[in-house]
């Protein structure tokens, strides 16, 4: 079931990074029709090359935790070093969580599995301005 048309993402950029290829390709299903453009990626390092060498930059990105050979931590503040801007929407399937998840503080955090409903007002809350920076913005001394 594909989600209808959000105004929170019509005309926006939206990159999908997940290890498994299912994955991504569910999350572009579920967002396509409603007004955004999505890339998808498999690989870490993919979508951070990409991010570097596209001109237009994504006001989204939806990433799981776990799974990668790029842990989280270094991706997202290599991400958030060429965007600062970059919002983000975390998705785990794991039942516990980890202190490192606390430190990338993402805009967003989304329990696998989800329902269409949770997946699309996890998005909206993810696009919706913030009541403090993200902790990788500001490197801790």
């Amino acid at each position: 079931m594909k989600l209808p048309k959000l105004s929170a993402v019509d005309g926006l950029l939206i990159y999908v990074v997940d290890d498994a290829p299912c994955l991504t390709q569910l999350y572009a299903e579920l967002l396509d029709g409603t007004g955004c453009l999505v890339k998808a990626f498999n690989d870490r390092t993919e979508a951070l090359a990409a991010l570097e060498a596209e001109r237009k930059k994504p006001e989204l990105l939806i990433t799981d935790y776990r799974g990668h050979s790029m842990p989280a931590e270094r991706f997202l503040h290599q991400c958030l070093a060429v965007h600062p801007a970059l919002r983000i929407l975390m998705a785990s399937g794991w039942s516990e969580t980890d202190d490192r998840l606390f430190q990338i503080r993402p805009h967003e955090f989304i329990q696998k599995p989800f329902t269409t409903d949770e997946f699309r007002q996890a998005i909206r809350a993810a696009l919706a301005p913030a009541d403090f920076p993200n902790a990788l913005r500001t490197p801790v001394g």
